[in-house]
């Protein structure tokens, strides 16, 4: 599988606190009034008073809302019954409010190679009005080496089109070098 775009993030999530969380790191729950979420470390309600830190939940997301929300100081949690109480967690800091994302990217490089060709056998003198060419893949078709579609047609000196112009395409995996050859039969154009 091939990447090209990565993002890294972290958070410390919560760590477990062994002593026991003293007091002066507990506050005394906000008054709230129809809410609509409540935890150790965030109260949301349509009506908050004496939280430690409130602001509107449509100023700090994408979320439309006259809800409102308090948040302890620091890293205090709310004294209120339940689990999680000795978890500890970065709170209101600054470390927990913005969150690193570091992106990576590169540019998709074509690592594969074309096959090469070569021209075997032609006939030197056009006599009957066409011209028979040999051409040979000279490797096979890989997962380093990809196939060639080549346009193939005689051309005078001033590159103008002067037989037919054939689309060949040279994909052959065999590492039989005359299962890669092919025979092209141009036909000149009369003049």
């Amino acid at each position: 599988m091939e990447c090209y775009r990565t993002l890294v993030t972290a958070d410390h999530g919560f760590l477990l606190s062994i002593r026991d969380i003293p007091e002066t790191m507990r506050e005394d729950m906000p008054e709230m009034k129809d809410e609509f979420l409540v935890a150790n470390r965030v109260v949301i309600a349509n009506t908050v008073k004496d939280g430690s830190y409130q602001f509107k939940l449509s100023d700090t997301s994408s979320i439309k809302s006259d809800l409102n929300v308090a948040i302890p100081k620091s890293i205090n949690r709310y004294r209120r019954q339940g689990a999680g109480v000795q978890y500890v967690h970065g709170g209101a800091s600054l470390q927990e409010l913005i969150v690193l994302v570091i992106e990576y990217s590169r540019m998709r490089e074509d690592v594969t190679e074309k096959v090469k060709l070569r021209l075997v056998k032609f006939d030197e003198k056009i006599s009957s009005g066409y011209l028979r060419v040999n051409i040979l893949q000279l490797e096979p078709v890989s997962a380093g080496l990809k196939g060639v579609d080549t346009i193939i047609g005689l051309y005078s000196d001033a590159e103008l089109l002067v037989s037919n112009e054939l689309n060949v395409q040279f994909t052959s995996p065999s590492n039989i070098p005359t299962e890669r050859t092919k025979e092209v039969n141009l036909t000149l154009n009369s003049i």
